[in-house]
């Protein structure tokens, strides 16, 4: 696998020329996120599987109809059958609530709504997430919201503080509520700079409940 530098001299570790299995499922699916080796390879696959575009749609639509639970209802997500019959909440769980909890307004209590999951989560389990903030450009945080405001969900971007208030009842592990790039990368380099739109972490459920001076480190 080769490394070219893009325009802003990011390394990317992106080899174009060997089919990816990601790229081609995409080509499958109709987008456009390939290179001519993975459209090539798809095209291999589908001389030798026709079935093959139809059953990467059908897998397609199998996932979208699979979580259709709507995270503004935990109660439902947690009572499902099909959760309970997969996940064992007496056991440590991971939940990922990636770049999510910022389409969650106000009035609809994302707080709670963690709350409400962590509380079925066993001690022992994390927490990792990540959300939009405007405190390292706030000059462009309104014109980006307002692009948003056309969407089906608003994008409600929050502080540092408001971030934080997420992890209650959780242990932040090291290095705790940063930018992304920052949470132990595998080649951080001196003065990359970071994109500066999120805050990210991990937090982890305490054998215990803690006390409040003991809720992050």
């Amino acid at each position: 696998m080769t490394a070219h530098e893009d325009g802003c001299g990011v390394v990317n570790d992106i080899d174009p020329t060997t089919p990816n299995p990601a790229r081609i499922y995409d080509y499958l699916l109709g987008g456009k996120d390939n290179f001519p080796a993975d459209r090539h390879a798809a095209e291999e696959l589908l001389n030798v599987v026709p079935q093959a575009r139809q059953g990467a749609r059908q897998n397609r639509a199998f996932l979208q109809r699979a979580v259709r639970a709507d995270l503004r209802q935990p109660e439902a997500i947690l009572d499902h059958p099909q959760v309970r019959g997969v996940l064992d909440f007496t056991q440590p769980v991971a939940m990922l609530l990636i770049a999510v909890l910022h389409f969650i307004r106000d009035a609809e209590h994302p707080v709670g709504i963690v709350t409400t999951l962590r509380e079925a989560m066993a001690p022992g389990s994390f927490l990792v997430l990540s959300h939009a903030t405007a405190d390292f450009h706030p000059d462009v945080a309104a014109k980006v919201t307002a692009i948003y405001q056309q969407a089906s969900a608003p994008l409600v971007l929050r502080t540092r503080a408001q971030i934080e208030r997420f992890f209650d009842g959780f242990d932040l592990v090291e290095p705790g509520l940063v930018q992304p790039a920052a949470w132990r990368p595998h080649d951080a380099r001196p003065g990359m700079p970071a994109a500066g739109g999120f805050y990210s972490g991990v937090g982890r459920r305490p054998s215990a409940e803690p006390t409040p001076s003991t809720t992050r480190r």
